[in-house]
């Protein structure tokens, strides 16, 4: 399924207040917690294809619903600050789009409505019951990456595993680390925001029979990208 598309298929269950609950002349309002810079062409696809099913569901921004965005911008320290004035706007529901923004949002209240997309079981660890939401991915996935690679590079010898320290479940490296044991192979962990990234990622591709795994969180995608 395209990311795009799954984020489309969200409009109903994004809108816990949708048809059955609507009221003449009363604006709804959702807060949206973005984990991806204002930039990034394919959030922004997102946005275009969750609107585009409001819409479908007779929701008219600007009418009866309006729409607060918050975007992580070139920092996830500035999530924390942007769900805490998501929850002061006193939204109807709050959309958040991977763990880092369900785990800010959900701190920041557990009254309002939280719906999740593209997170794991893992990351729903502790959370309350105003959260539900599709899970994307789940952390044993992780050994099938490992696997595939050894298929793919019979001589593999190392793995690269670029992640995020903001955003990746310890459940996803401990897959990845048990596969790796199993097939004998030596991990080689890098945080996609460290200081040091492309230097690291030289190097290791300076070895030969090596393979780099990348974590599916916004970090590691707007790093390699």
């Amino acid at each position: 399924m395209r990311r795009r598309d799954f984020i489309a298929g969200l409009g109903a269950a994004a809108w816990p207040l949708a048809a059955r609950a609507q009221q003449p002349d009363k604006v709804r309002r959702i807060g949206v917690l973005m984990g991806f810079s204002e930039q990034d062409s394919e959030a922004r696809r997102w946005v275009a294809a969750f609107e585009r099913k409001l819409a479908e569901l007779g929701w008219k921004e600007g009418v009866d619903l309006r729409i607060e965005y918050r975007w992580r911008g070139n920092s996830p320290d500035r999530l924390g600050a942007h769900a805490t004035d998501i929850v002061n706007l006193n939204p109807d529901a709050i959309l958040v789009t991977n763990p880092p923004t369900l785990a800010f949002a959900s701190t920041a209240t557990r009254t309002i409505p939280i719906i999740f997309a593209n997170v794991t079981s893992a990351s729903l660890e502790r959370h309350h019951d105003n959260v539900t939401g599709i899970i994307a991915v789940e952390p044993q996935v992780a050994e099938k990456w490992v696997s595939v690679l050894k298929e793919l590079v019979p001589r593999i010898e190392g793995v690269g595993f670029l992640n995020a320290r903001t955003s990746t479940p310890k459940d996803f490296f401990q897959h990845i680390e048990a596969a790796t044991v199993s097939h004998g192979l030596k991990l080689v962990p890098t945080d996609a925001f460290g200081p040091t990234l492309d230097a690291t990622i030289a190097q290791f591709a300076a070895e030969p029979n090596g393979g780099l795994v990348v974590m599916p969180s916004f970090i590691s995608r707007s790093q390699v990208a």
